[in-house]
């Protein structure tokens, strides 16, 4: 991904942080991602921890089907989906409290 990275300024700059100076709760992600693909978690974390969470989450799920795939085992199947109102709870929660971390560090600056 060495050429994500002189490309990552040609993105929209974050309308939220233009007009009022604050981030918005998804303020950091692409800078996420860039540092996990430079294999640079604490910098990920660090700049935004929702999303890093996320992209490791989708890291670890693909290597998980990838595996049941080459041993020929449908496991998603087995996966019982929780119910929506929970996710729903959970992401709100995960949101607001990533959210809080971004203001924060913000004001420290």
């Amino acid at each position: 991904l060495k050429f994500a990275a002189p490309l990552a300024h040609l993105l929209p700059r974050c309308v939220m942080y233009d007009l009022f100076g604050l981030p918005c709760p998804t303020c950091g992600a692409t800078r996420a991602f860039l540092a996990c693909a430079r294999g640079d978690f604490a910098a990920a974390f660090a700049a935004n921890p929702l999303t890093t969470l996320i992209y490791a989450s989708l890291f670890v799920a693909a290597g998980v089907l990838l595996a049941a795939t080459v041993a020929n085992k449908n496991i998603l199947n087995r996966l019982h989906a929780a119910p929506l109102t929970i996710v729903r709870r959970i992401a709100a929660v995960a949101l607001g409290a990533n959210w809080i971390y971004l203001l924060a560090r913000e004001s420290i600056k």
